[in-house]
């Protein structure tokens, strides 16, 4: 795979970039054991690093209490 590519499988991550302004490539629903795999464009070397954002971010505490929910709907 090519440096000018950045790949995650992570959607919070590619919604994240996303949000930053970053292209996406391509969305592959057949990854590895079933995930999908989202490819941006990373000719700008700087994708990586704003991924790397995501875990600082408002974002992340949302996503985390948003799986900390849907763990609590799906008890028993």
């Amino acid at each position: 795979m090519s440096n000018s590519v950045y790949t995650t499988h992570d959607l919070s991550i590619a919604a994240f970039l996303l949000m930053k302004g970053e292209t996406i490539i391509s969305v592959d629903k057949n990854g590895p054991r079933g995930r999908y795999v989202f490819e941006f464009d990373n000719s700008s070397g700087h994708v990586e690093a704003i991924a790397m954002q995501f875990l600082s971010s408002e974002c992340a505490v949302y996503d985390s209490h948003l799986r900390t929910l849907r763990g609590m709907l799906n008890k028993p």
